[in-house]
């Protein structure tokens, strides 16, 4: 759906206590502009569902970011390789062995 270039304003004035009602309304629904929120909430428009991330140890990223960074780089020279079926298994096998081990340490921290 195209959406129509918006071409009419309209002016509003508040107070200093309104304005900061209005931008901490705008900020927990998870808007950046307070245009878009108050558009949203007097057209009654869906509010999108806003991402909540967990906190994450910046270490354990580091490192899970430097593991799925190896396995892209296995991925690409195998795709680009002539491996003997053997080979392959082996790949394969290490890399289903990566996957179990980071499903674990997945579940071990969304439990926390």
């Amino acid at each position: 759906m195209i959406e129509k270039k918006r071409t009419k304003s309209i002016k509003i004035r508040v107070n200093e206590c309104e304005l900061e009602q209005l931008n901490n309304k705008k900020a927990k629904a998870g808007f950046s502009m307070l245009a878009d929120y108050m558009r949203t909430v007097s057209l009654d428009l869906v509010v999108p569902a806003k991402n909540v991330y967990p906190s994450v140890d910046p270490t354990l990223h580091r490192l899970l970011s430097g593991i799925g960074n190896s396995v892209n780089q296995i991925a690409r020279k195998v795709n680009n390789s002539q491996l003997k079926a053997a080979d392959s298994f082996k790949i394969i096998c290490i890399l289903s062995s990566i996957d179990s081990n980071l499903k674990k340490i997945r579940m071990s921290w969304s439990a926390k």
